[in-house]
């Protein structure tokens, strides 16, 4: 199972008086989300794999991402 966590902004507020380190406000803290099961999991990366399939690169460097993107996608599908 994979578990996901929602995390909200954090806030940094620099401070150019003084040369002080940048002060960090924190947010609320993380939630847990519920939990995918692995069958919805196998959905999505079929479902993503199937995007990919239909992107149309513009040039070599996007190809090639896609290609990487679709690999990874390939492994996680069959690992199931």
């Amino acid at each position: 199972m994979i578990v996901l966590l929602a995390a909200s902004e954090t806030v940094l507020s620099i401070s150019v008086e003084n040369n002080t380190e940048p002060e960090v406000v924190k947010g609320p803290e993380f939630t847990q989300l519920p939990q995918i099961s692995d069958e919805d999991m196998l959905f999505l990366y079929k479902w993503m794999l199937e995007e990919y399939r239909l992107m149309k690169p513009k040039n070599a460097e996007e190809k090639e991402r896609i290609d990487t993107a679709k690999a990874l996608l390939k492994e996680l599908i069959r690992t199931k």
